[in-house]
């Protein structure tokens, strides 16, 4: 009888068949850039650590909608609209996280050589430095906020969006602009008075364009988030023409008739009766006004005021 043991003596067992290693087909030494450090160090377009692990068709779906994202957010400056504007900033936010997390929990299906990789991305880092480049000087820009003139419409440590396609510029813009005394630094404000026009402010409290008096309408203290400012000061909306906007002032920050030439522009910060602007240094010439502000993108200090919009009819 057969011995069905394998490990009492006499027993027989199955060696395995020898292996022939040169019959294994070769494989291809993968990347050493892990896809994931390639997803964060070049977020757009997105997907591109998806294709270094062999999932082509998924980043050309991510790399598609991180696209047409901002392709969104560029159309919104076109239109002068801060709603299409934020819509395709947060769509290109969320695409890109979306397509590292996807990255992020995938196995690759295919190894990419380090040299492939290399070349693509470098390739890729390149096109996005130029495309920055041109984004920054032509179509967008970021600012950020380091004081509190422009209050309540803009708060300190606000990051604002601006436009640079939009070159009409209105009553009422928030416009970031050289500073014509030292033109290396940037000034935000508001557009208050129009090339041609002659403003005044006698109570400091209302704008008179060209003789005719537009009143504002007090809302009550001024308050930024739970903080409530000098009991003097006052919110106004100052409904000026065609536009209408909130500013702070105590009533003590009048001025006399002034002539505006043609082509610039008076400018004047919210916080009336704390900012540096056309009633110190005179006006703003077009040629050196960079672009319109159209929302804020973030906040160090009020995350809550993300995607708040700034523009000319925000006291409507």
């Amino acid at each position: 009888m057969e011995n069905s043991n394998p490990f009492e003596p006499g027993s027989t067992v199955d060696a395995p068949a020898p292996t022939d290693n040169a019959s294994e087909p070769a494989k291809s030494k993968s990347s050493v850039i892990p896809p994931t450090v390639i997803a964060l160090l070049l977020p757009f377009p997105s997907g591109l650590g998806l294709w270094a692990m062999g999932y082509t068709k998924r980043f050309r779906f991510w790399a598609v909608a991180s696209t047409a994202s901002f392709v969104t957010m560029v159309l919104g400056g076109i239109v002068d609209s801060p709603t299409v504007g934020f819509v395709g900033f947060a769509l290109a936010i969320l695409s890109m996280a979306a397509a590292f997390f996807d990255t992020a929990f995938r196995k690759p299906v295919r190894s990419r050589s380090t040299a492939q990789v290399g070349v693509t991305v470098t390739a890729v880092f390149v096109g996005a430095l130029i495309g920055m480049s041109v984004l920054r000087h032509k179509v967008i820009e970021a600012f950020a906020i380091p004081a509190g003139s422009m209050m309540p419409s803009l708060l300190i440590g606000d990051q604002i969006w601006v436009s640079k396609l939009d070159r009409d510029f209105r009553r009422g813009d928030v416009v970031v602009f050289d500073f014509p005394p030292q033109p290396t630094i940037q000034y935000v404000k508001r557009i208050v008075g129009m090339p041609g026009e002659t403003i005044s402010s006698e109570d400091g409290r209302s704008i008179s364009i060209n003789g005719v008096p537009y009143a504002g309408r007090d809302t009550g203290v001024c308050e930024a988030g739970e903080e409530t400012f000098n009991e003097m000061c006052h919110d106004y909306v100052e409904s000026v023409a065609d536009a209408a906007y909130h500013i702070w002032t105590t009533g003590r920050s009048g001025f006399s008739a002034i002539k505006i030439p043609e082509d610039s522009f008076f400018v004047m910060g919210d916080n009336r009766d704390n900012s540096n602007d056309s009633r110190a240094w005179g006006f703003v010439p077009r040629s050196l006004i960079k672009g319109k502000v159209q929302f804020v993108f973030w906040s160090t200090q009020h995350p809550g005021r993300i995607g708040t919009q700034v523009g000319r009819d925000t006291g409507k």
